[in-house]
């Protein structure tokens, strides 16, 4: 098979879970003869040596565009995504794989959903422990809509992966809980080192020294580690505790997580509990297999490296209860398992067996072979190539003979100098059955009269000056089509746009509307990239489109179509309404909209000086979404204002220094 492994981590230069998973699996596939390709951007001129044989290396390279991304997670995606395009260009790929984490496949994900790319390519998800799990184990301060953003888009991953896989049967159980998931399909992961190190006797001094390995962060457990270490050197003062993993700024505070911890030892124990930062990857497993414990209470953990890795090396394992670590140690014959919220659990299991070397020694031995059996390369690789050959579904494309009615509405103000080009627009379009409705909304100026009497080619409505939502509202009530898109008249859409929409709304039956990026054109040039429907931002910033989107005409109808109270806005409270009747939509990720920016645009003549009006309006009418969502809106609601404010502030302090 021809197999992209996409991932900003790779073990021996990165650490951590993912590039530990990496690192193993690209090697292990290359040699059972698979093409391997390994896209990520991890690599440099002094680390390339790290390239496993037999694995071609495909680097991330930033694209240069007018594109205003607000997220750096929904960016990088898109990077991924041009460079599989162009690999695919060249290579068949049979599967291309992505870690959920991090959402690297996410808009890779979702050009194959929704504009049928990479249509003969798999694309599977390795699950490893999703954001959103470890937001609910280690807190959710401190919180910024970013996380909101990684959480949405990782879950977009997992729900719309061809193949889904998981290591572990904890977070396989977790998913249909939390997100429905009913098809994981379960898989190892091959570890080379459970056949390639004896397991030695254990010296004194290999059993009075502890290790932890991970980040420094509260879902790792390493604070736990720290009390436990405390209460064991309270009864033997001759262990030492060395604590080994990158800082991370995850205080409650959001600085670091390292400091923070420190300050809770003693000052007579800091001989004790040392902090050796983070350490390349072959010497944490030197460090390994020079260890007899190794303690690691995470709050949560799915299927951990350095459990495996620790395992494999001959220590002596206290894993956490939560989780997947009980499917890899069994308590008392290959491990230990201990609550990791209490401590003095955690402490009373070394302290009530580290004087029986000869049971140590033989939990070290089951535990090698317990490992090698889990992990063993061929295994792991035929499981690997199980799943890899599921047969998944395919979608059947509509053809333009059975093209359902598109209606366009248009509503029409004094934009009379604009309108033409609006609907040419349309015309243009290489969907065939369309009908466009221009709806003249009590024009008061005569160029714009003149204008509209001489369309030719469209239904014309009119009727008293309304509003815009009214405008449209009363399209959609004279209107014959299965699918509505409204388009204003200064405004113009893609020649393919209704064509690719149309598409992806009857390949997606579950999606009541699509919408796409958009060129900012006139004034200034730019495109704003929609990220999609994220539920604790949408209340009160617009991540998804704006108003040319393609709707189902039944959902619009289910939440009686646009609110006429709105002043603006409205295609905003629109999608709050629907998402309200549980109605959802999706992002097309291309360029297909354009929108005009002028003096006389409503965003410049009513939004902007009545903005936290309408929000307001709308947190109150959606105030069931908003209770669904109260936590985290009210965390990023926070975070924005306070960043806002110091800006302002820094912005005065400058000025008065003038």
């Amino acid at each position: 098979m021809r197999i992209a492994y996409v991932s900003r981590e790779f073990g021996p230069i990165t650490g951590g879970n993912i590039g530990a998973y990496i690192s193993h699996v690209t090697r292990c596939m290359a040699r059972r003869g698979h093409e391997i390709y390994l896209v990520t951007d991890c690599f440099s001129d002094t680390t390339i040596y790290h390239l496993p044989e037999g694995v071609t290396l495909v680097p991330v390279k930033s694209k240069q565009s007018d594109r205003r991304y607000i997220s750096s997670i929904h960016e990088y995606s898109e990077w991924v995504y041009h460079t599989l395009r162009d690999l695919s260009h060249s290579v068949a790929l049979d599967v291309i794989e992505f870690a959920e984490r991090g959402a690297e496949g996410f808009i890779t994900i979702r050009a194959k959903k929704l504009l049928d790319e990479f249509s003969h390519t798999k694309l599977v998800v390795q699950l490893h422990t999703p954001t959103s799990l470890l937001s609910e184990v280690s807190g959710e301060s401190p919180r910024d809509f970013q996380k909101s953003i990684q959480i949405y888009a990782e879950h977009y991953c997992i729900e719309n992966a061809d193949i889904l896989t998981s290591p572990s049967q904890a977070l396989v159980d977790y998913l249909k809980d939390k997100l429905g998931i009913q098809t994981v399909f379960r898989r190892f992961s091959p570890l080379s080192l459970a056949h390639e190190h004896e397991i030695k006797l254990f010296t004194d001094s290999q059993v009075h020294t502890v290790i932890f390995v991970g980040s420094l962060h509260a879902s790792k457990g390493v604070d736990l580690f720290i009390q436990a270490a405390q209460l064991i050197l309270a009864r033997d003062s001759h262990f030492t505790f060395e604590i080994y993993g990158k800082d991370t700024p995850s205080d409650p505070f959001g600085n670091s997580y390292k400091e923070y911890i420190k300050r809770r030892i003693p000052t007579a124990l800091d001989h004790k509990i040392l902090f050796r930062g983070f350490v390349p990857y072959r010497e944490i497993l030197k460090v390994l297999s020079n260890a007899c414990f190794c303690i690691l209470p995470a709050r949560w953990a799915s299927w951990p490296y350095a459990c495996l890795e620790a395992m494999s090396l001959g220590c002596v394992v206290v894993g956490s209860k939560h989780g997947g670590m009980p499917e890899i140690i069994e308590h008392g014959v290959s491990g230990f398992l201990a609550d990791p919220l209490d401590p003095t659990e955690i402490a009373h299991t070394v302290l009530d067996n580290y004087t029986d070397l000869s049971r140590l020694q033989k939990i070290a031995e089951s535990a090698h072979t317990k490992t090698a059996r889990l992990c063993d390369p061929l295994m792991a690789c035929q499981k690997i190539e199980e799943c890899y050959n599921v047969t998944t579904a395919t979608k059947t494309s509509y053809t333009q003979k059975h093209a359902p009615r598109v209606s366009v509405i248009v509503p029409l103000y004094n934009q009379g100098r604009y309108v033409q080009e609006a609907i040419d627009s349309v015309k243009a379009s290489t969907y065939n059955n369309v009908e466009i409705i221009v709806v003249n909304d009590g024009s008061t100026d005569e160029e714009t009269h003149e204008v509209f009497d001489g369309l030719e080619g469209v239904m014309k409505v009119r009727k008293p000056n309304g509003g815009l939502s009214s405008a449209r509202n009363a399209g959609i009530a004279v209107s014959s089509g299965q699918f509505i898109m409204p388009l204003d008249a200064d405004d113009k859409i893609h020649h393919l746009y209704i064509e690719k929409a149309v598409r992806a709304l009857l390949n997606n039956s579950e999606l009541a509307y699509v919408t796409c990026y958009s060129r900012n054109f006139g004034a200034f040039e730019s495109v704003h990239p929609p990220i999609g429907y994220v539920p604790d931002l949408m209340l009160f910033m617009n991540t998804s489109g704006r108003s040319m989107n393609l709707y189902r005409k039944e959902a619009l109808k289910k939440v009686n179509g646009y609110d006429e109270e709105m002043i603006s806005y409205e295609d905003w409270d629109l999608l709050l309404s629907l998402h309200e009747k549980g109605f959802i939509g999706d992002v097309l990720p291309i360029e297909m909209s354009y929108y005009r920016r002028h003096s006389d645009s409503m965003v410049y003549t009513i939004t902007n000086s009545k903005r936290s009006e309408i929000i307001q309006y709308m947190l109150c009418k959606h105030h069931q979404l908003l209770e669904k969502h109260c936590r985290s809106v009210s965390l990023n609601l926070v975070d924005l204002w306070k960043k806002n404010y110091q800006v302002n502030e820094s912005i005065v302090y400058s000025q008065s220094l003038q």
